[in-house]
């Protein structure tokens, strides 16, 4: 008798067996406390998820910087802004976005701030706000305050360690004296 005559064609017979195949691989049974059989993905179904995710966010990242990142790079070389008055009329001159990019983080930097490093605005009250230096010079300050900080900590955590250590050898040297002392006393009794 031939698989034919049973109206199934070898193409077919393969194409089951590799299902039920590819089925119980990827999937797997467990019981619960109540015997009860419960359904669920195979550690090989979630290692090959893992396996076409990795794949396809390395194919997608790879279209990226081939299609769509050389786009990005031109529209914004190419695009220019022009400054408008309230009813979109053209006013002043056009400039490209990199050259407003640099304008704005020039502006920024050179920005007076408080002591706080806050502008007018971010201090949420103008009343008592007074411009003490640029930011850039205040975020220069607050560096240099955070790496003194730090290295006044080291440098007394050291200070404290070696005078601890002076302490503790003084004392030993003291009480071995002192031990010294009394065997001497004891010896001559």
């Amino acid at each position: 008798m031939e698989l034919e005559d049973l109206g199934i064609s070898k193409e077919k017979l393969q194409e089951l067996v590799v299902e039920r195949v590819s089925e119980q691989i990827l999937s797997s049974s467990s019981w619960d406390e109540d015997g009860e059989e419960h359904q669920g993905n195979s550690a090989m179904y979630h290692k090959l998820q893992t396996a076409v995710s990795e794949v396809a966010d390395a194919r997608v990242a790879a279209l990226f910087e081939e299609h769509i990142h050389p786009r990005v790079e031109t529209f914004v070389n190419d695009l220019t802004l022009q400054k408008t008055n309230s009813w979109g009329e053209v006013h002043g001159e056009s400039f490209t976005f990199i050259e407003y990019l640099i304008d704005r983080a020039e502006k920024y930097l050179v920005e007076e701030v408080d002591f706080k490093g806050k502008t007018r605005g971010e201090s949420g009250s103008s009343y008592n706000w007074k411009a003490d230096q640029g930011r850039l010079c205040s975020m220069i300050d607050k560096h240099l305050q955070y790496e003194i900080s730090n290295a006044m900590e080291k440098a007394m955590k050291n200070a404290n360690s070696q005078i601890a250590d002076g302490i503790t050898e003084t004392v030993r040297i003291k009480l071995a004296e002192v031990v010294a002392k009394l065997n001497k006393e004891a010896k001559k009794r």
